[in-house]
């Protein structure tokens, strides 16, 4: 019988995915029975805590192999790829930057493109990682350490997602905890002025928009 999980607040369609033994994420997002899921959440990679999610019965999977031999079966892992662009505070791409991500006990190293981004496979059900950053090419001078949040995104409709896109856009809203206080209205605030919005320090759905755009989700 297919189950209704219900979303919890760092989850995502991978690690519920994990959590149940699939494979695959697309296997539940586009079952048939998550059609208003996916009507919803267009993004499967930003959903929102209490989104019902209907986890469908699993397929056995069949292999036809000689009765007379021995086999051996792999089940992989599922991984899933952690993009992150790193900018100044003047908003300026940091290209060959060293870094150091730690996830899951791990430690990937390499150094951010031309385009300031970090590319690295994580398990699927990560949701924690840390950060550091060489300013320097040689990796020895000044750095910077991040911890950073797997799958916490909500949705830019909702004013946690719109707090959380401004802290990690550079804006200080203060807590994400979906009031909209002083420090949250001045950030919406001083967005709009930067890409000439209109500046009534509310976010609504062009700021909205526009957020989604300098996000990238």
């Amino acid at each position: 019988m297919p189950k209704i999980h219900s979303v919890e607040q760092g989850e995502s369609l991978f690690t519920i995915a994990t959590l149940y033994e699939f494979s695959n994420w697309k296997t539940i997002y586009y079952h048939d029975a998550n059609a208003r899921l996916r009507q919803q959440r267009p993004n499967p990679h930003v959903i929102f805590p209490g989104d019902q999610v209907v986890i469908p019965d699993r397929q056995l999977r069949e292999e036809a192999c000689p009765t007379d031999r021995r086999h051996n079966f792999v089940a992989k892992k599922s991984k899933v790829l952690l993009r992150i662009v790193v900018k100044n505070a003047d908003g300026d791409i940091l290209d060959s930057c060293p870094y150091a991500l730690e996830v899951a006990g791990r430690i990937a190293k390499g150094a951010t493109s031309g385009k300031g981004m970090i590319e690295e496979p994580v398990p699927a059900d990560a949701r924690n990682a840390t950060l550091t950053l060489w300013l320097d090419e040689a990796g020895e001078g000044q750095s910077f350490c991040w911890p950073l949040e797997i799958a916490s995104l909500d949705p830019v409709e909702y004013l946690t997602g719109v707090q959380a896109r401004l802290n990690n856009l550079g804006y200080n809203a203060g807590s994400i905890d979906g009031i909209f206080g002083p420090k949250s209205r001045a950030a919406v605030l001083a967005f709009q002025k930067d890409y000439d919005l209109d500046p009534d320090a509310i976010p609504g759905p062009i700021t909205q928009g526009k957020l989604k755009d300098q996000y990238g989700c």
